[in-house]
């Protein structure tokens, strides 16, 4: 869950934890960036192979942000199952992400850029080349 009013959910893409593992299947689940849900995601092993073990990762899910702020990132109904279909333990850490605001360019910036402007178009409108300052 991610708050829909800071980011935007674009893309959800498998970890390579289970592929180093052998041939694997992935669901990238279902976007809903108005209620700020993703739901369905899901990654398993095809075929017999020995499984996975250590730490990696599962998936990415990438965000763009949209406004500034801090929206949590809460993973709710986590399941991981070994090859028996017997649940694994696990732990799911509630996270955030700050999205920081884009500074506005300052006063005087604006203005040289302005006047910069403005010689260019004295420039372009007279075609002498002394009316722009060469000589």
């Amino acid at each position: 869950m991610f708050d829909p009013a800071i980011l935007s959910a674009t893309a959800v893409e498998e970890g390579p934890f289970l592929e180093s593992a052998g041939p694997t299947s992935f669901f990238s689940g279902t976007i809903d960036n108005t209620a700020g849900i993703i739901n369905g995601i899901a990654d398993t092993l095809v075929g017999p192979v020995m499984g996975a073990s250590g730490d990696g990762s599962l998936v990415t899910i990438a965000f763009l942000g949209k406004a500034a702020g801090i929206s949590p990132l809460l993973v709710s109904d986590a399941m991981l199952l070994d090859s028996s279909l017997s649940k694994i333990p696990v732990a799911v850490q509630p996270g955030a992400v700050t999205v920081e605001p884009v500074p506005e360019p300052g006063t005087g910036g604006m203005m040289a850029l302005g006047v910069l402007m403005m010689i260019g178009i004295r420039c372009a409108f007279h075609r002498s080349a002394l009316s722009c300052g060469s000589r």
